[in-house]
């Protein structure tokens, strides 16, 4: 068994840009988690626009063990980051401001760390379930919302001694699926400030560095549709997932001689079918002649080559112009 002394086990960072319709079950959600451990809750406002400040400053001057961070829109990277560098837990539990953890969320993550004799770089569940209605207490939106059909699973994982073919392959996962040590995701720097979407880089740096164990059981209920949801924006998301592809490779140069030209491929795919599905206009010569070469895997595997994946998304109107400027290619 872990024991830390004077110092929570498990800081909770719930990142937020106007989400004040959701927060108070968030926040309650954390609070109502079944484990008994010490805990603490950082909030970061991420410079929201509605009543979120107005609602974080209430809880955190209700209890001692919720932090609250302030500062100017810059994105969810930069909060993350913020976040953790204040976070005193050995453990690290990133929460959405929209993601709703079930009571037995962080027990059922946290687990394989305290018993396993597989010690896993990260723990992660794809079992997420979505809602439509939020009800006016958290009591009441748990009853609608069955969670008593998927309270009988215990201790079901899944051991992953090598995750990185499928990281590869495909994104699994969301930073509120996961958690794992603090001195885990400093060891790479934490969140990449260059890329607006962090959690496809952590994944990738994380499923380098060793094992995984996925739980099976229900980790959180996130909204069905909102506008202010990233996931809502396709073209950040495959922007996001070919630029994290090119940070994982230009930081770890010797798996890009294994991993890289079939990456470069699959990127320079997202790309093409990303404008054959939505504007035939943006397919150009460059981008024709890009995917052959990494078809043929004939294509040198660098960082102009692989920015060259995201010409079709340079007309995004993104969040920030601060983000826009660091998304230029070259």
């Amino acid at each position: 068994m872990i024991k830390v002394k004077n110092q929570p086990l498990i800081s909770y960072i719930i990142t937020v840009f106007n989400k004040e319709k959701y927060l108070k079950h968030v926040i309650q959600a954390i609070l109502s988690q079944t484990h008994n451990h010490k805990f603490e809750i950082i909030l970061v406002n991420d410079g929201s626009t509605d009543k979120s400040l107005k609602i974080l400053k209430n809880f955190a001057k209700k209890d001692e063990n919720i932090y609250l961070l302030n500062q100017v829109n810059k994105g969810p990277p930069y909060a993350c980051n913020l976040g953790l560098r204040h976070a005193k837990g050995k453990f690290i539990k990133f929460v959405d401001g929209d993601d709703i953890l079930v009571p037995n969320a962080t027990s059922y993550l946290i687990n394989p760390f305290l018993v396993s004799s597989d010690m896993p770089i990260l723990t992660f569940s794809r079992n997420i379930k979505t809602f439509k209605i939020l009800e006016n207490s958290l009591e009441e939106f748990y009853k609608n919302n069955d969670l008593s059909l998927f309270e009988h699973k215990k201790n079901d994982y899944i051991f992953h001694k090598n995750f990185l073919d499928k990281s590869l392959h495909v994104s699994n996962m969301n930073l509120s699926c996961t958690l794992f040590e603090k001195e885990t995701i400093l060891a790479f720097g934490g969140c990449n400030e260059n890329i607006f979407c962090p959690d496809y880089y952590v994944e990738l740096m994380m499923s380098s560095l060793g094992s995984f164990i996925e739980s099976k059981n229900l980790i959180f209920y996130n909204p069905i549709v909102d506008e202010n949801r990233i996931s809502q924006n396709e073209a950040q998301i495959l922007h996001d997932l070919n630029y994290a592809l090119e940070e994982f490779f230009l930081t770890n140069k010797k798996l890009s001689q294994f991993y890289g030209t079939n990456s470069l491929k699959r990127a320079a795919s997202r790309q093409l079918n990303y404008i054959k599905k939505y504007s035939w206009k943006g397919l150009t010569f460059e981008v024709l002649f890009l995917y052959l070469l990494a078809s043929l895997k004939i294509i040198k595997i660098n960082k102009k080559n692989f920015s060259k994946t995201r010409l079709a998304f340079r007309k995004i109107k993104f969040p920030n112009e601060k983000i826009n400027k660091s998304i230029t290619v070259e």
